[in-house]
């Protein structure tokens, strides 16, 4: 099913899959750093904090792209973005503490990390080199090179798994 996908796509729609070198590297940058580690960081964050509040700290990544952008792109901030952004600062902060003190820092620590690694995605494609890029070989290659960059655990290990341990980190099996 996967295969005859992408046969209609590139074949019959004649989809050109070349990119430049430049291309490439944010292509992978964006695949392996941004999407692949947001996946890997949001799921251990998961088994920490529970999906409701990691998953609302991760939601986040809006107040990461406005500060990525500020810092590289030197866009101006107005006082409505100064204003969202300490909102989004003090409900997550807000939503980190419960009655008895604050929640799991290490989960807190990997749902802010998967904010942080899907703004680098998110700022990655919109990248200037990767504006003339068609939309649909943008999603191949960032979905090929995150699957590429989800099996070289398995393939180090010689096994297709990777186990996350709340206590212990990272184990491969």
């Amino acid at each position: 099913m996967l295969r005859s996908s992408f046969f209609f796509t590139f074949y019959h729609k004649k989809k050109d899959l070349r990119v430049s070198r430049k291309q490439l590297l944010v292509l992978v940058f964006c695949a392996v750093v941004g999407y692949m580690g947001m996946n890997l960081t949001l799921f251990i964050a998961y088994q920490l904090l529970g999906a409701g509040l990691a998953t609302a700290i991760h939601f986040s990544y809006p107040l990461f792209v406005t500060v990525f952008s500020v810092l590289l792109y030197k866009e101006h901030l107005n006082p409505a973005k100064k204003t969202a952004l300490l909102l989004s600062v003090g409900g997550v902060l807000l939503l980190s503490i419960n009655g008895c003190g604050v929640t799991d820092i290490q989960g807190i620590f990997f749902a802010i990390f998967s904010a942080v690694l899907y703004a680098f995605y998110v700022v990655g494609i919109a990248s200037r080199h990767l504006k003339e890029l068609d939309s649909t070989v943008l999603t191949f290659y960032i979905c090929l090179f995150s699957c590429i960059s989800s099996l070289v655990p398995g393939g180090v290990g010689r096994e297709l798994g990777i186990g996350i341990l709340p206590c212990m980190g990272f184990s491969i099996w």
